[in-house]
């Protein structure tokens, strides 16, 4: 034989079955710390959704337009002037989509037209004289604190006066306008 000693065999006793244990380390205070954790996170992502509604809210009355139809009529000269006017006196612009005119005819009967052009023999049949006139067209902005002439008159003589007012007091108008975010609104002169 050698020299080298061969180890005497050790006595071989099988390990101890490993005792079971709860997932987690059965630790009380992990499993806590993960529920708080998590509650703290489910209540910051409701405050912050609710939050952007909030300031989404704000956003779309923080540009909000307010248009407001006007009608006036002055002595100037001798001529007898009207003048219908729209102005937008919100704070935000306005994205005009149309105007509606009104004019009863000789026999009564309400018509509406939806472009000064049209509507100009019957205005002329009421003795006024149209100095000039500006149509509406759909998608054009009226800026904030902006104002725009909608129709001139003008007439002569002694009736001049109650030509004109019986002209302005007869029309109706309907402007139809939106925000920037799409808010529909209307202003009115007359009953719609």
């Amino acid at each position: 034989m050698s020299s080298e000693q061969i180890p005497e065999p050790v006595d071989e006793q099988p390990l101890a079955p490993r005792e079971s244990r709860p997932r987690g380390g059965g630790n009380l205070g992990s499993t806590v710390t993960a529920a708080a954790a998590t509650f703290t996170a489910v209540v910051a992502l409701a405050i912050a959704l609710w939050d952007n509604v909030q300031t989404r809210k704000h956003n779309r009355l923080s540009v909000l337009p307010y248009v407001v139809l006007q009608r006036s009529h002055y002595d100037s000269s001798g001529l007898i002037r009207g003048e219908l006017a729209m102005s937008n006196e919100g704070v935000g612009p306005a994205i005009l989509q149309g105007l509606e005119i009104g004019l009863p005819t000789e026999a009564g009967r309400d018509t509406v037209f939806t472009t000064w052009g049209d509507a100009s023999p019957l205005i002329r049949r009421y003795g006024a004289e149209i100095r000039g006139w500006a149509e509406v067209d759909s998608g054009v902005a009226l800026g904030v604190q902006r104002n725009s002439m909608l129709l001139r008159l003008q007439a002569e003589g002694d009736s001049g006066a109650i030509r004109i007012n019986r002209l302005l007091d007869a029309l109706r108008l309907r402007l139809r306008y939106a925000s920037i975010y799409g808010q529909h609104a209307e202003a009115t002169i007359g009953d719609w």
